[in-house]
């Protein structure tokens, strides 16, 4: 078996950050709409909020101009501290921070197919 191209391994992070990035958001709820706040669910939080930003920056070096839509992540991450202050937020906060999540989440798909679109033209990628 090959190894994979370049591309293929690009299109294998953008679906690793696409999975945190929805967990992300899955946490932000919960706190957002009372959910019980646990000391591990604050750290399992944090650690997620580092590793998101950590792979964020990953891939604006490797993709450069295809990852399309990557300006809001760092900032949609500062304004989320930890799930305690998400707790308290008022409701245009919780607005905000969702519309911001969500083009980025449509942005990150683009970015998926053209990955892919580049895949399929180019045969195995570069």
């Amino acid at each position: 078996m090959a190894a994979p191209t370049r591309t293929e391994n690009e299109i294998e992070e953008v679906r690793n950050f696409i999975e945190n990035w929805i967990l992300y958001m899955k946490m932000f709820k919960k706190a957002h709409y009372g959910g019980e706040i646990t000391r591990e669910d604050e750290q399992n939080f944090l650690k997620l909020k580092s590793l998101v930003a950590r792979k964020h920056q990953y891939l604006m070096d490797s993709l450069g101009s295809d990852y399309i839509g990557a300006q809001p992540v760092t900032k949609i991450l500062s304004l989320c501290v930890n799930l305690q202050i998400i707790t308290r937020v008022n409701r245009s906060h919780y607005v905000d921070v969702e519309t911001k999540w969500h083009d980025t989440f449509l942005a990150l798909n683009e970015t998926m197919g053209h990955l892919r679109y580049r895949l399929q033209k180019g045969g195995k990628g570069k």
